[in-house]
Protein backbone atom coordinates (compact mmCIF):
# COMPACT_ATOMS: atom_id res chain seq x y z
CA UNK A 1 0.00 0.00 0.00
CA UNK A 2 2.77 2.43 -0.77
CA UNK A 3 2.43 5.27 -2.75
CA UNK A 4 -0.05 6.63 -0.79
CA UNK A 5 0.57 8.98 2.13
CA UNK A 6 -1.13 12.88 2.13
CA UNK A 7 0.02 13.13 -1.82
CA UNK A 8 -2.80 14.50 -3.47
CA UNK A 9 -4.16 12.87 -6.56
CA UNK A 10 -4.33 15.09 -9.27
CA UNK A 11 -7.60 14.87 -11.88
CA UNK A 12 -7.68 17.35 -14.74
CA UNK A 13 -11.31 17.64 -15.96
CA UNK A 14 -11.45 18.76 -19.82
CA UNK A 15 -14.24 19.56 -22.19
CA UNK A 16 -15.01 22.50 -24.92
CA UNK A 17 -16.87 25.26 -23.46
CA UNK A 18 -20.20 25.03 -21.34
CA UNK A 19 -19.55 21.26 -21.48
CA UNK A 20 -20.65 20.77 -17.96
CA UNK A 21 -17.19 20.20 -16.19
CA UNK A 22 -17.66 23.29 -13.44
CA UNK A 23 -21.55 22.20 -12.77
CA UNK A 24 -20.85 18.76 -12.13
CA UNK A 25 -17.34 19.96 -9.90
CA UNK A 26 -19.60 22.23 -7.88
CA UNK A 27 -22.98 19.41 -7.75
CA UNK A 28 -20.49 16.70 -6.46
CA UNK A 29 -18.01 17.74 -4.21
CA UNK A 30 -19.21 21.82 -3.01
CA UNK A 31 -23.19 20.12 -2.94
CA UNK A 32 -24.30 23.07 -4.80
CA UNK A 33 -27.98 21.96 -6.45
CA UNK A 34 -28.30 21.57 -10.10
CA UNK A 35 -30.81 24.75 -10.78
CA UNK A 36 -28.31 26.83 -9.19
CA UNK A 37 -25.20 25.58 -11.77
CA UNK A 38 -26.93 27.87 -14.13
CA UNK A 39 -25.75 30.63 -12.47
CA UNK A 40 -21.89 30.07 -12.48
CA UNK A 41 -19.72 32.18 -14.93
CA UNK A 42 -17.51 30.61 -17.34
CA UNK A 43 -14.27 29.29 -16.70
CA UNK A 44 -11.67 31.73 -17.79
CA UNK A 45 -8.55 30.12 -15.76
CA UNK A 46 -7.78 26.67 -13.99
CA UNK A 47 -9.59 26.28 -10.73
CA UNK A 48 -7.39 24.12 -8.31
CA UNK A 49 -9.65 22.19 -5.64
CA UNK A 50 -8.54 20.28 -2.75
CA UNK A 51 -11.04 17.44 -1.65
CA UNK A 52 -10.32 15.00 1.01
CA UNK A 53 -11.92 11.58 0.47
CA UNK A 54 -10.90 8.25 0.85
CA UNK A 55 -7.95 9.49 -0.97
CA UNK A 56 -6.80 13.45 -1.30
CA UNK A 57 -7.65 15.07 -4.16
CA UNK A 58 -6.66 17.99 -6.02
CA UNK A 59 -9.38 18.40 -8.82
CA UNK A 60 -8.27 20.46 -11.68
CA UNK A 61 -11.26 22.59 -13.79
CA UNK A 62 -10.36 23.88 -17.04
CA UNK A 63 -11.97 26.63 -19.32
CA UNK A 64 -12.73 25.55 -22.53
CA UNK A 65 -10.08 26.95 -24.61
CA UNK A 66 -7.44 25.98 -22.60
CA UNK A 67 -4.02 25.12 -23.75
CA UNK A 68 -2.43 21.64 -23.49
CA UNK A 69 0.59 21.90 -24.40
CA UNK A 70 0.86 23.71 -20.77
CA UNK A 71 -0.16 20.90 -19.62
CA UNK A 72 3.12 18.10 -17.72
CA UNK A 73 0.75 15.41 -18.05
CA UNK A 74 3.33 13.14 -15.29
CA UNK A 75 1.24 14.83 -12.67
CA UNK A 76 -1.78 13.46 -12.95
CA UNK A 77 -3.67 10.15 -12.53
CA UNK A 78 -7.09 10.86 -14.09
CA UNK A 79 -8.41 12.67 -16.76
CA UNK A 80 -11.75 13.42 -16.78
CA UNK A 81 -13.07 14.63 -20.07
CA UNK A 82 -16.99 15.98 -20.24
CA UNK A 83 -18.31 15.40 -24.01
CA UNK A 84 -21.87 17.83 -23.95
CA UNK A 85 -24.35 15.32 -26.20
CA UNK A 86 -26.53 17.97 -25.69
CA UNK A 87 -24.44 20.13 -28.91
CA UNK A 88 -22.84 18.57 -31.91
CA UNK A 89 -19.95 16.24 -30.73
CA UNK A 90 -18.17 15.92 -33.89
CA UNK A 91 -15.30 18.91 -32.77
CA UNK A 92 -15.02 17.98 -29.35
CA UNK A 93 -14.24 13.70 -30.37
CA UNK A 94 -11.55 14.61 -33.01
CA UNK A 95 -9.77 16.85 -30.04
CA UNK A 96 -10.08 13.85 -27.67
CA UNK A 97 -8.09 11.66 -29.85
CA UNK A 98 -5.01 13.19 -29.56
CA UNK A 99 -5.22 14.28 -26.37
CA UNK A 100 -5.09 11.49 -25.26
CA UNK A 101 -2.41 9.64 -27.33
CA UNK A 102 -0.33 12.47 -26.24
CA UNK A 103 -1.02 12.18 -22.73
CA UNK A 104 -0.51 8.34 -22.58
CA UNK A 105 2.49 8.73 -24.30
CA UNK A 106 4.26 11.12 -21.75
CA UNK A 107 2.33 9.12 -18.37
CA UNK A 108 1.69 5.29 -19.00
CA UNK A 109 -0.11 4.88 -15.97
CA UNK A 110 -2.61 7.60 -16.67
CA UNK A 111 -6.36 7.01 -16.62
CA UNK A 112 -9.32 8.21 -18.43
CA UNK A 113 -12.71 8.92 -18.00
CA UNK A 114 -14.92 10.07 -20.52
CA UNK A 115 -18.71 11.63 -19.20
CA UNK A 116 -20.50 11.37 -21.86
CA UNK A 117 -22.63 14.41 -20.34
CA UNK A 118 -25.92 16.02 -20.67
CA UNK A 119 -27.52 12.98 -21.39
CA UNK A 120 -30.97 13.88 -19.52
CA UNK A 121 -31.25 15.76 -23.31
CA UNK A 122 -31.69 12.50 -24.93
CA UNK A 123 -34.73 10.38 -25.29
CA UNK A 124 -34.69 7.61 -22.59
CA UNK A 125 -35.49 5.27 -24.85
CA UNK A 126 -32.82 5.84 -27.38
CA UNK A 127 -30.00 6.38 -24.54
CA UNK A 128 -28.69 3.59 -24.96
CA UNK A 129 -28.30 2.99 -28.19
CA UNK A 130 -26.90 6.69 -28.45
CA UNK A 131 -24.01 5.61 -25.28
CA UNK A 132 -23.09 2.69 -27.67
CA UNK A 133 -22.79 5.06 -31.11
CA UNK A 134 -20.34 7.66 -29.02
CA UNK A 135 -18.47 5.17 -27.47
CA UNK A 136 -17.65 3.50 -30.96
CA UNK A 137 -17.16 6.20 -32.80
CA UNK A 138 -14.06 7.47 -30.28
CA UNK A 139 -12.91 4.15 -30.07
CA UNK A 140 -12.74 3.87 -33.78
CA UNK A 141 -11.02 7.27 -34.12
CA UNK A 142 -8.29 6.46 -31.44
CA UNK A 143 -7.72 2.60 -32.86
CA UNK A 144 -7.60 3.75 -36.56
CA UNK A 145 -5.38 6.71 -35.51
CA UNK A 146 -2.57 7.31 -37.99
CA UNK A 147 -1.39 10.91 -38.28
CA UNK A 148 1.63 10.38 -35.93
CA UNK A 149 3.78 12.27 -38.19
CA UNK A 150 2.06 15.94 -37.24
CA UNK A 151 1.76 14.43 -33.71
CA UNK A 152 5.41 14.26 -33.84
CA UNK A 153 6.15 17.15 -35.73
CA UNK A 154 4.05 19.43 -32.88
CA UNK A 155 5.40 17.53 -30.09
CA UNK A 156 9.32 16.86 -31.11
CA UNK A 157 10.11 15.60 -27.34
CA UNK A 158 7.68 12.99 -26.98
CA UNK A 159 8.35 9.40 -28.38
CA UNK A 160 5.72 7.88 -29.03
CA UNK A 161 5.95 3.88 -29.42
CA UNK A 162 6.87 2.27 -32.19
CA UNK A 163 4.90 -0.73 -32.38
CA UNK A 164 0.98 1.64 -32.89
CA UNK A 165 -1.48 -1.13 -33.63
CA UNK A 166 -0.73 -3.03 -30.30
CA UNK A 167 -0.10 0.69 -27.98
CA UNK A 168 -3.67 1.77 -29.19
CA UNK A 169 -5.09 -1.25 -28.46
CA UNK A 170 -3.80 -1.20 -24.78
CA UNK A 171 -5.13 2.76 -24.73
CA UNK A 172 -8.39 1.41 -25.59
CA UNK A 173 -9.03 -1.64 -23.98
CA UNK A 174 -7.09 -1.20 -20.75
CA UNK A 175 -7.27 2.80 -19.79
CA UNK A 176 -10.59 4.90 -21.23
CA UNK A 177 -13.91 4.24 -19.78
CA UNK A 178 -16.89 5.81 -20.58
CA UNK A 179 -19.84 6.96 -18.73
CA UNK A 180 -23.78 8.14 -19.22
CA UNK A 181 -24.53 11.26 -16.99
CA UNK A 182 -26.24 14.15 -16.08
CA UNK A 183 -26.28 16.71 -12.57
CA UNK A 184 -30.32 16.03 -13.10
CA UNK A 185 -30.02 12.71 -11.64
CA UNK A 186 -27.92 9.90 -9.64
CA UNK A 187 -25.22 9.16 -12.48
CA UNK A 188 -22.59 12.26 -12.21
CA UNK A 189 -22.18 10.99 -8.61
CA UNK A 190 -22.06 7.03 -9.65
CA UNK A 191 -19.43 8.01 -12.46
CA UNK A 192 -17.50 10.38 -10.18
CA UNK A 193 -17.74 7.26 -7.54
CA UNK A 194 -16.00 4.87 -10.28
CA UNK A 195 -13.02 7.55 -10.79
CA UNK A 196 -11.87 7.38 -6.97
CA UNK A 197 -12.53 3.55 -7.00
CA UNK A 198 -9.97 3.19 -9.67
CA UNK A 199 -7.69 5.87 -8.09
CA UNK A 200 -7.53 3.61 -4.91
CA UNK A 201 -6.19 0.86 -6.80
CA UNK A 202 -4.27 -1.88 -4.99
CA UNK A 203 -6.66 -0.92 -1.40
CA UNK A 204 -9.74 -1.00 -3.31
CA UNK A 205 -9.44 -4.79 -3.53
CA UNK A 206 -8.86 -5.13 0.00
CA UNK A 207 -11.43 -2.93 1.03
CA UNK A 208 -13.64 -4.84 -1.22
CA UNK A 209 -13.24 -7.95 0.26
CA UNK A 210 -13.79 -6.66 4.26
CA UNK A 211 -17.10 -5.55 2.56
CA UNK A 212 -17.58 -9.02 0.98
CA UNK A 213 -16.96 -10.99 4.28
CA UNK A 214 -18.78 -8.43 6.13
CA UNK A 215 -22.02 -8.76 3.95
CA UNK A 216 -21.73 -12.45 3.93
CA UNK A 217 -21.34 -13.29 7.86
CA UNK A 218 -24.37 -10.43 8.14
CA UNK A 219 -26.83 -11.71 5.80
CA UNK A 220 -26.76 -7.87 3.99
CA UNK A 221 -28.71 -7.58 0.39
CA UNK A 222 -25.85 -4.83 -0.25
CA UNK A 223 -23.07 -2.78 1.12
CA UNK A 224 -21.57 0.59 0.43
CA UNK A 225 -18.20 2.40 1.88
CA UNK A 226 -19.74 6.10 1.16
CA UNK A 227 -17.86 9.41 1.16
CA UNK A 228 -20.64 11.44 3.30
CA UNK A 229 -19.58 14.61 2.13
CA UNK A 230 -19.34 14.29 -1.49
CA UNK A 231 -22.35 11.19 -1.28
CA UNK A 232 -20.25 9.22 -3.37
CA UNK A 233 -19.47 5.10 -2.94
CA UNK A 234 -15.62 4.40 -2.48
CA UNK A 235 -16.25 1.06 -2.29
CA UNK A 236 -19.14 -1.43 -2.40
CA UNK A 237 -19.39 -4.99 -2.24
CA UNK A 238 -20.04 -7.70 -5.48
CA UNK A 239 -23.52 -8.05 -4.55
CA UNK A 240 -25.49 -7.21 -7.42
CA UNK A 241 -26.65 -4.08 -7.46
CA UNK A 242 -29.21 -2.04 -9.28
CA UNK A 243 -29.40 1.89 -9.68
CA UNK A 244 -32.29 2.14 -7.56
CA UNK A 245 -30.09 0.69 -4.40
CA UNK A 246 -27.60 3.44 -4.74
CA UNK A 247 -30.27 5.83 -5.06
CA UNK A 248 -32.05 4.79 -2.49
CA UNK A 249 -28.87 4.73 0.09
CA UNK A 250 -27.81 8.47 -1.41
CA UNK A 251 -31.37 9.69 -0.77
CA UNK A 252 -30.62 8.31 3.04
CA UNK A 253 -27.31 9.98 3.35
CA UNK A 254 -28.34 13.28 2.76
CA UNK A 255 -31.45 12.77 5.44
CA UNK A 256 -28.31 12.17 7.82
CA UNK A 257 -26.33 14.47 6.81
CA UNK A 258 -28.72 17.42 7.60
CA UNK A 259 -28.19 16.50 11.52
CA UNK A 260 -24.29 16.26 11.04
CA UNK A 261 -23.41 18.69 13.03
CA UNK A 262 -25.66 17.59 15.61
CA UNK A 263 -23.68 14.73 16.07
CA UNK A 264 -20.22 16.29 15.55
CA UNK A 265 -20.98 18.15 18.87
CA UNK A 266 -21.64 15.02 21.15
CA UNK A 267 -18.03 14.17 22.19
CA UNK A 268 -17.35 18.19 22.60
CA UNK A 269 -21.06 18.33 25.00
CA UNK A 270 -19.79 15.56 26.84
CA UNK A 271 -16.04 16.68 27.61
CA UNK A 272 -18.15 19.92 28.84
CA UNK A 273 -20.56 17.67 30.98
CA UNK A 274 -17.73 16.07 32.80
CA UNK A 275 -15.79 19.17 33.37
CA UNK A 276 -18.52 20.80 35.18
CA UNK A 277 -19.47 17.81 37.22
CA UNK A 278 -15.91 17.57 38.42
CA UNK A 279 -16.15 21.79 39.49
CA UNK A 280 -19.56 21.24 40.89
CA UNK A 281 -17.83 18.15 43.19
CA UNK A 282 -14.62 20.03 43.59
CA UNK A 283 -12.62 17.23 41.79
CA UNK A 284 -9.89 18.04 39.68
CA UNK A 285 -11.03 18.37 36.02
CA UNK A 286 -10.38 15.18 33.80
CA UNK A 287 -10.52 16.97 30.84
CA UNK A 288 -7.36 18.81 31.19
CA UNK A 289 -5.41 15.24 30.72
CA UNK A 290 -7.76 14.08 27.59
CA UNK A 291 -5.82 14.78 23.78
CA UNK A 292 -8.58 16.57 21.71
CA UNK A 293 -7.47 14.37 18.73
CA UNK A 294 -10.01 11.57 19.36
CA UNK A 295 -9.22 8.45 18.37
CA UNK A 296 -11.24 7.23 15.81
CA UNK A 297 -11.74 3.31 17.07
CA UNK A 298 -12.67 4.76 20.54
CA UNK A 299 -15.16 7.98 19.40
CA UNK A 300 -18.82 6.91 19.55
CA UNK A 301 -19.86 7.50 15.81
CA UNK A 302 -23.56 8.24 14.67
CA UNK A 303 -25.48 4.62 13.81
CA UNK A 304 -29.15 4.97 12.43
CA UNK A 305 -31.52 2.10 11.09
CA UNK A 306 -34.54 2.78 8.57
CA UNK A 307 -37.46 0.15 7.68
CA UNK A 308 -38.16 0.53 4.37
CA UNK A 309 -40.94 -1.55 3.01
CA UNK A 310 -42.36 -4.91 4.69
CA UNK A 311 -39.46 -6.89 5.46
CA UNK A 312 -36.40 -4.05 4.07
CA UNK A 313 -33.79 -1.86 6.45
CA UNK A 314 -31.22 0.64 5.47
CA UNK A 315 -28.56 0.95 7.84
CA UNK A 316 -25.85 3.90 8.42
CA UNK A 317 -23.22 3.37 10.53
CA UNK A 318 -20.61 6.01 10.36
CA UNK A 319 -16.34 5.53 10.75
CA UNK A 320 -14.79 8.48 10.32
CA UNK A 321 -15.63 12.18 9.61
CA UNK A 322 -15.56 11.32 5.64
CA UNK A 323 -16.84 7.44 5.81
CA UNK A 324 -19.65 6.00 6.04
CA UNK A 325 -21.01 2.19 5.64
CA UNK A 326 -24.36 1.85 4.03
CA UNK A 327 -26.04 -1.58 4.05
CA UNK A 328 -29.36 -2.50 2.83
CA UNK A 329 -30.68 -5.69 4.56
CA UNK A 330 -33.38 -8.12 5.24
CA UNK A 331 -35.86 -6.62 8.16
CA UNK A 332 -36.08 -9.97 9.72
CA UNK A 333 -32.20 -10.70 9.55
CA UNK A 334 -31.83 -7.09 11.30
CA UNK A 335 -34.20 -7.91 14.12
CA UNK A 336 -32.85 -11.38 14.80
CA UNK A 337 -29.08 -10.89 14.11
CA UNK A 338 -28.20 -7.60 15.74
CA UNK A 339 -26.38 -8.36 18.24
CA UNK A 340 -23.87 -10.08 15.46
CA UNK A 341 -24.17 -7.36 12.94
CA UNK A 342 -23.11 -5.14 15.09
CA UNK A 343 -20.07 -7.24 16.20
CA UNK A 344 -18.97 -7.66 12.84
CA UNK A 345 -19.55 -4.11 11.97
CA UNK A 346 -17.18 -2.82 14.86
CA UNK A 347 -14.67 -5.17 12.95
CA UNK A 348 -14.87 -3.79 9.20
CA UNK A 349 -14.49 -0.36 10.87
CA UNK A 350 -11.58 -1.64 13.02
CA UNK A 351 -10.34 -3.07 9.38
CA UNK A 352 -11.26 -0.23 7.92
CA UNK A 353 -9.52 2.35 9.72
CA UNK A 354 -6.38 0.14 10.18
CA UNK A 355 -5.88 0.35 6.39
CA UNK A 356 -6.78 4.38 6.48
CA UNK A 357 -3.68 4.49 9.04
CA UNK A 358 -1.38 2.19 6.89
CA UNK A 359 -2.13 4.52 3.70
CA UNK A 360 -1.59 7.72 6.07
CA UNK A 361 -4.66 8.85 6.08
Amino acid sequence: MSGYGNERRKVLVLGAKKSGKTSSLKAVFEGMTPKDTIWLETTQQIVKTDFDSILPLELWDTPGSFDLDSITWEEFSTVVYMLDVSQDTHHPISKIVPTFILAYAQNPSINFEVFIHKADHWDADWQDEDFREITGRVMDEIADFSDWASLADTHPNVRFNVDADAWLETLTTEKIRFWLTSIHNYTIYEAWSKVIQRLMEDIYGTIEGLLNTFGQQSSMHKSFLFDINAKLYVAMDINSVESSTFQLCSDYLGRMMVFQSLFDNVPEARKQARSEKAKREGKRDPTQDEDDDEDPEEREWPANVARLGENTSICYWQFTKRLALMSVVSSDVLNQQQGMIEFNVALLRKAILQILEAIGQ
